[in-house]
């Protein structure tokens, strides 16, 4: 026979400590989940460059570059992101440069024209101005003038970035090669780095050709 004294064969004992364990226990979850959540819903940014063709088009003599900036579904809003190119390497180059010293430099965002973009939704994204490539033969280049370029070899484009400064001393150009580019994006919550092998292939300008004819890309 169960005593008066007991509920559920436990006494007043054994329910306060039972009370003691679970109010503990619930105070762990709470300060858990508080701390857990928003670190599972922090953004995430990603550099879109297997969409850099979709936003890009040739202008001219000139393909403007936009490359989309993400951020994962789901995800809280990035609040103040910036976008800086980080670092040069170069992977393969028929005559090395002289690599900028004055990286890192903040790339510039399409549309608001400024260095920094005020938000990205989680699931949503917004264009960054990578830069352009410039084909030094061109539509305003003579015969003569270009058949002399390609048998001495000149180099026929050049990969320039929109950058918030515009150089002075050192001009920001990628001429034909392999180049690893660093980069670096900051939000009010959040710093990610994301490299990428970019290879500027030795072509002509092709009216109706694709941007692919004339960049690669590949994840570093």
């Amino acid at each position: 026979m169960i005593a008066d004294s007991t509920f559920l064969w436990l006494d007043a004992t054994a329910w306060t400590a039972l009370a003691t364990i679970v109010a503990a226990a619930l105070g762990l979850y709470g300060a858990f989940w508080t701390s857990f959540w928003p670190w599972v819903r922090k953004p995430t940014l990603e550099l879109g460059f297997n969409r850099l063709s979709e936003f890009s088009e040739p202008i001219g003599d000139v393909w403007w570059l936009r490359l989309p900036v993400s951020n994962g579904a789901g995800r809280r809003s990035a609040q103040n992101v910036e976008v800086f190119l980080e670092s040069i390497r170069e992977e393969y180059v028929q005559h090395p440069l002289q690599i900028p010293t004055f990286l890192p430099i903040r790339l510039m965002w399409a549309h608001g024209g400024g260095p920094v973009c005020d938000r990205i939704a989680g699931g949503a994204y917004r264009l960054l101005d990578l830069g352009q490539l410039t084909f030094t033969i061109n539509s305003g280049t003579g015969f003569v003038e270009a058949v002399m370029a390609r048998l001495s070899e000149a180099n026929p484009v050049v990969l320039g970035f929109t950058t918030e400064i515009v150089p002075t001393a050192q001009q920001l150009g990628l001429p034909v090669g392999s180049y690893t580019l660093g980069f670096l994006i900051a939000s009010e919550s959040t710093v990610d780095r994301h490299s990428i092998t970019i290879t500027i292939r030795n072509q002509l300008l092709e009216h109706g050709a694709g941007l692919q004819q004339y960049l690669h890309f590949q994840t570093a």
